[in-house]
């Protein structure tokens, strides 16, 4: 077993310090390819979430689900996104220790999962859909979106972020 660096390191270094980038290759993260939004989310976890309530910095060897859970237990009122964004950057960031040799075992198999809150899908009758359609008409500033959210399954911020010339290509 090989001693990388410490516990905070990892989440510090490995997923944004470019010096410490040959860590967590292409395979897991492809981060010059990612969103900013996503790399906000991941900084935001790891910056004001992951370190201020890391309780002990540990050599990465030595971290175990324990630890692990030690953390997120700390971590996860935060918000309530919090417990499924910090298993995340776990997943990512010790999937490649675990390929890379740094531990001999699997610290994810027994860490606890936290999941995402999926909202309750909503479905329309007919007479909602003509009902929302009547009105929508009425108020043209927002038919266009209204039709893209209805019939091409957009959601608001996908809509809102479009743009014209997405729309009309040469």
């Amino acid at each position: 077993m090989q001693v990388l660096t410490h516990t905070n390191q990892l989440c510090y270094g490995a997923l944004w310090q470019k010096k410490a980038y040959k860590h967590l290759p292409n395979r897991y993260f492809i981060w010059n390819n990612t969103d900013s939004s996503i790399k906000v989310g991941y900084s935001w976890t790891i910056y004001k979430i992951i370190i201020p309530n890391t309780p002990k910095d540990i050599l990465i060897g030595m971290v175990s689900s324990n630890y692990l859970n030690e953390i997120l237990e700390n971590c996860k009122d935060y918000c309530k996104s919090a417990g499924p964004m910090i298993n995340k950057v776990f997943n990512v960031a010790l999937k490649d220790a675990l390929d890379d040799g740094y531990l001999e075992t699997n610290p994810l198999l027994d860490m606890k999962k936290y999941y995402w809150d999926v909202p309750a899908m909503v479905i329309y009758s007919k007479k909602q859909i003509q009902t929302l359609l009547q009105a929508a008409y009425e108020y043209h500033s927002v038919y266009l979106e209204i039709l893209l959210a209805l019939f091409v399954g957009l959601r608001k911020g996908e809509i809102l972020g479009l743009k014209y010339s997405e729309f009309f290509k040469n």
